[in-house]
């Protein structure tokens, strides 16, 4: 304390409001009591020691300021994350996936329990030491029963092996929670069957039951610091964070009661309180560096926040190499997805494609090979320059993020106008694409039969372009696929369904499950959220390569109810079927314990482009989508919902995507990724160069360059020496530098 002047939470004066008005005042609100029904003025604090960020000018700031005067530091967010013009009118996403609910809020208020009993620690404690190590006074049982009935429940050292439980809720709510606790008790305690299915009961050795009770201490001081200050509080330090006014309020992302601030709060040991009248957070601490690094990481959680809430990017562009073929119309066609699976293939009109059409000696676009070559190279920097841009938006994006490019049919999905003739001109359709209210896509699936036949065939004999991604095998044919399935399951609580994603690889005789991932898609959806999306569009064959950036949010099963976490324990693999490679038949099984929405399974190979670390996927897939959720899947025939016939699809992605983009599925609240946004991270030049041709590659043109060849090898062309069909391209336009363009 010989540096710092300890700051007392005043008691009322004429300057300021006091605590216990203040207290008293949010004890008095109701429950869903938002940051708006709070006084107007603040309590007020004096100190040596203040931090302020706020938006300015000033781009550098010293935040280790000490001495007898106020320091006010203000840093401005760096614009690229900032770059996200007017807000798109659609709810607000917040950065929490579960808010405060009435027990919460009346212990975040210091009210006194309403009710409490005393139970056995092993009734509550998960049945795993490490994540009871891992989670420390963390009580997942208790967590999940708490938000199923609307409570608070806080457990708090009681003697020898036994906790006391505290309730915070209605009586309704409470009673029900003490309901359940009861019967884990009978259940725990019987040598009945229901006993025998109850999870492993362990016991702690003397050394781990030390560290598990000052864990449980330690997290009890920690769990203060989410509850509102108690009167007459001292603080060594304050910092103070200023709300942009003009973008949204704070707790429409961070909760009513800011709860998304929770982990700041314990992990800083600092008091965060929000202030109405300046629009600004207050943190509050007895150790100025926790008071700083919780500082800056609100204002992290602002940047966080701008992440969440970036829109879809869409950009429609078409190919050089079509505009110099005569086309001069672009048909509308019907476009035919996936057949229906009921007692035979039924066909589906799914959107429709587009596809040109005209004569050698009609009007042409791009009709010289410097047009073409040039429309090349705009079509390049502008595919780099807005990924890149994307990129820089979701440094602080909170989720699992996936980037690859992928092949298929181009389909319209909405546009304005009606269609004259079964199409438009060239001119007409390029206008088209720039429609704000023009939407489409490309298919999952490649959406030509022929191709799709022929894919894996092709795939093993292209031995010019591809490599098996296991050095052990010799052959394109040795590699071993991977199997996967994908079970979106409904959310009870309407918020966006849960989506678990399970991966096998077949390991001599026997299958390894090699990952399992759980996400949250956004409320409605039933695929991950599109974040970018790049259509090339081919007008000569209606194909399309497609460059994405996906999302959706990342869930820790530790944390979801416990039939969530006993189901995709229950999945696994039925060997004889899946060394079939039938896809038609569910070569999946799993306990029938959740509500399923959709279903799909996945038979994937993997290659190696040769010389570089780009990879080439070629899958096939099946979907099953249910008319409403149920809790079971007969794919056989009496299914409760849509079976679609088997189709093969093709992406391409870089080795080191995941490993850029994986680590901000674990973002902390008010931390931001460290990955680089320069464009040779992304798309680095070919490894199996060197000199003169190293220098001179472009990175991203010869990603382009790769799909161009990946397509050939799909349509049964002649596969060119790699990196020579745009490397040409810059050479003729290298020559012919003096044209203005």
């Amino acid at each position: 304390m010989d540096e710092y002047k300890a700051t007392r939470f005043p008691k009322s004066t004429s300057q300021a409001s006091s605590t216990k008005s203040f207290a008293a005042a949010l004890k008095a609100a109701p429950n869903n009591v938002s940051s708006q029904r709070v006084p107007s003025r603040a309590p007020h604090f004096r100190t040596i020691e203040k931090f302020t960020i706020s938006h300015g000018h000033n781009q550098q700031a010293n935040m280790a300021t000490r001495g007898a005067t106020t320091h006010d530091t203000t840093l401005t967010p760096r614009s690229q994350v900032l770059d996200t013009g007017r807000w798109p009118r659609r709810p607000l996403r917040m950065i929490t996936d579960r808010a405060d609910n009435a027990g919460i809020v009346a212990w975040r208020r210091n009210q006194p329990s309403l009710n409490q009993m005393t139970v056995s620690r092993t009734v509550i404690e998960v049945d795993d030491k490490k994540k009871a190590l891992k989670y420390g006074a963390s009580f997942p049982k208790l967590e999940h029963l708490g938000a199923a009935t609307g409570t608070n429940i806080i457990p708090k050292k009681a003697q020898g092996d036994h906790v006391k439980l505290l309730f915070w809720g209605d009586q309704k709510g409470i009673d029900a929670a003490k309901a359940q606790i009861q019967q884990w008790e009978y259940e725990f305690g019987s040598k009945s069957q229901a006993s025998a299915a109850w999870a492993k009961i362990w016991s702690l050795t003397p050394a781990l039951s030390k560290r598990l009770e000052e864990k449980l201490a330690e997290d009890d001081r920690r769990q203060t610091f989410r509850q509102f200050p108690p009167e007459d509080s001292l603080f060594a330090a304050i910092g103070q964070f200023q709300w942009p006014e003009n973008d949204f309020r704070p707790q429409e992302v961070l909760g009513d009661n800011y709860e998304a601030l929770d982990p700041i709060r314990t992990a800083c040991s600092s008091y965060i309180i929000f202030e109405p009248s300046t629009h600004s957070f207050r943190i509050m601490g007895s150790n100025a560096d926790a008071v700083k690094t919780a500082l800056l990481r609100v204002r992290r959680t602002y940047f966080q926040c701008i992440a969440r809430q970036v829109g879809e990017k869409r950009l429609y562009l078409l190919q050089a190499k079509s505009m110099d073929t005569g086309i001069t119309k672009v048909q509308r066609l019907l476009y035919q997805g996936p057949s229906i699976w009921d007692r035979g293939l039924h066909p589906v009109v799914d959107g429709h494609y587009v596809k040109g059409a005209g004569g050698t000696n009609g009007a042409m676009i791009g009709n010289t090979p410097r047009l073409k070559d040039q429309r090349t190279k705009t079509n390049a920097r502008t595919m780099r320059d807005t990924t890149i841009r994307m990129l820089e938006k979701l440094q602080y994006y909170r989720g699992d993020l996936r980037m690859h490019a992928r092949f298929g049919t181009f389909k319209i999905m909405k546009h304005r106008g009606s269609v004259q003739g079964g199409g438009w001109s060239v001119e007409d359709f390029e206008r088209l694409l720039k429609d704000r209210q023009f939407e489409a896509t490309v298919s999952q699936e490649i959406g030509d039969l022929h191709m799709e036949k022929h894919l894996y065939d092709r795939a093993i004999a292209a031995d010019k372009l591809l490599a098996p991604s296991v050095s052990a095998s010799r052959d394109l044919s040795d590699n071993s696929p991977t199997y996967s399935a994908t079970f979106v399951i409904h959310n009870p609580d309407n918020t966006g369904h849960y989506c678990l994603e399970v991966d096998y690889k077949a390991v001599g005789p026997e299958f390894d499950q090699c990952s399992r991932k759980w996400t949250k898609l956004e409320l409605g959806a039933t695929t991950p959220n599109k974040l970018l999306e790049i259509p090339v569009i081919d007008l000569e064959s209606g194909k399309a390569w497609t460059l994405e950036i996906v999302a959706a949010q990342a869930i820790d099963e530790d944390r979801l109810p416990s039939s969530y976490a006993k189901f995709a324990a229950s999945v696994d693999i039925m060997r004889e079927r899946a060394s079939e490679h039938d896809i038609s038949l569910c070569f999946t099984k799993y306990a029938d314990m959740v509500p399923l929405v959709s279903y799909d399974q996945t038979i994937a190979w993997t290659y190696n482009l040769l010389g570089s670390e780009y990879e080439v996927e070629i899958a096939k897939n099946t979907h099953a989508s249910l008319s409403k959720p149920y809790t079971s899947l007969v794919p056989q025939g009496q299914s409760r919902g849509t079976i679609y016939e088997a189709r093969w699809s093709v992406k391409v992605k870089h080795s080191q995507w995941q490993q850029l983009l994986g680590p901000q599925a674990t973002l902390e609240i008010g931390m931001g990724g460290n990955y680089s946004t320069d464009s040779m991270t992304w798309f680095p030049r070919d490894f199996n160069l060197a000199g003169r041709d190293a220098q001179q590659q472009d990175g991203f043109s010869n990603f382009l360059d790769k799909l161009e060849q990946v397509e050939r090898m799909v349509r049964g062309e002649k596969v060119e020496r790699e990196g020579a069909a745009l490397q040409n391209v810059y050479e003729r336009l290298e020559r012919d530098e003096d044209l203005d363009w």
